[in-house]
């Protein structure tokens, strides 16, 4: 979704021509995956042990 809202600005900004590479674009997207799951872990680790019924 970056590379449709910033690659039309490579030819203004130049290090933006990085998101041509789609081994950047994988690496960007799997970093921001984890970041996501690292993020949102620690809530639904919570959520799902309040809703367990093994503990009870």
């Amino acid at each position: 979704m970056l590379y449709v809202w910033l690659y039309p600005f490579h030819t203004e900004f130049s290090f933006l021509n990085v998101f041509r590479y789609q081994s950047f674009r994988i690496i960007y997207a799997a970093v921001t995956a984890f970041l996501i799951a690292f993020v949102l872990a620690p809530w639904v680790i919570r959520k799902l042990q309040e809703l367990s019924w093994v503990n009870r």
